[in-house]
């Protein structure tokens, strides 16, 4: 009886004393305002596969009007984008520039909204992190620790979930639409695009890398990996930027037409 009443005591205070809950692993501070370089052409990331690039590479960080001439022989691209990027140099080479999606009042879609040149915003919170461009107000929510939907619909910044890993904010983005570039050098791509990107901190918190790897086999070879850098952004807030006011043709100095839906999309 004697054994039996120390078991019975032990196995009390064995459940009175339960395990110290685990802390949270703290998450990396992405918050506040970024921006990099006017010029965005992505950097090759070395041992993997790179995005196109330009011709007469490398481009000025301080020309804004500089021509874009995008390499069609990147063997990452199909012949069908492959033939696209060249169109699209030859056209810029002859002084008649494609107008970007930015320039037209289009959103960018991923990875190309990468590319904008003005500041942003990272705002963190528990369940999801919002970035904010300041071109033309253009807005992305990554829902954090959830899955993808079965079949998302089909939109210019598809479906985006988030999760971190250490100092890291890992993002994959599936469900685009294919209306936008890749890059700042029109490379197109389709409905199968799907991005991930890392972003993490860097230099102390005084900038912010973003590696991406896109995958598209109906558009790429392969799954190709690019790099951008951001700097902390000097301005105060994000202002006011309306695409409409701000969309002119570097060459003719004219306003581009603002698109217009020609059909219904309900």
């Amino acid at each position: 009886m004697r054994f039996g009443a120390l078991t019975i005591l032990s196995a009390l205070c064995v459940t009175a004393f339960p395990a110290p809950a685990q802390t949270p692993a703290p998450i990396p501070d992405l918050s506040g305002l970024w921006q990099h370089t006017p010029i965005a052409e992505f950097e090759a990331v070395p041992g993997r596969p790179g995005p196109v690039w330009d011709l007469k590479h490398p481009l000025s960080p301080t020309n804004f009007q500089i021509t874009l001439e995008g390499n069609p022989d990147n063997p990452i691209l199909q012949p069908w984008a492959a033939a696209e990027v060249r169109r699209r140099t030859e056209e810029a080479a002859a002084g008649r520039p494609v107008p970007s999606p930015q320039e037209v009042c289009q959103p960018s879609g991923v990875p190309n909204v990468i590319t904008l040149p003005a500041p942003v915003l990272v705002l963190q919170q528990p369940t999801k992190v919002v970035i904010l461009y300041q071109r033309d107000h253009q807005v992305r929510h990554v829902h954090l620790n959830t899955r993808h939907s079965a079949n998302p619909k089909r939109s210019w910044y598809g479906e985006s979930v988030g999760h971190y890993e250490g100092d890291t904010l890992v993002v994959d983005t599936i469900g685009m639409n294919d209306k936008t570039p890749v890059d700042i050098f029109g490379t197109p791509h389709s409905e199968a695009l799907h991005v991930v990107e890392r972003y993490r901190p860097i230099n102390g918190r005084r900038q912010m890398e973003v590696v991406f790897t896109v995958t598209d086999a109906k558009a790429f070879t392969t799954p190709w990996t690019a790099r951008m850098v951001y700097g902390r952004s000097p301005a105060p807030e994000l202002t006011e930027e309306a695409c409409a006011e701000n969309n002119i043709d570097a060459v003719t100095k004219e306003q581009y037409p603002i698109p217009e839906e020609t059909k219904s999309v309900f």
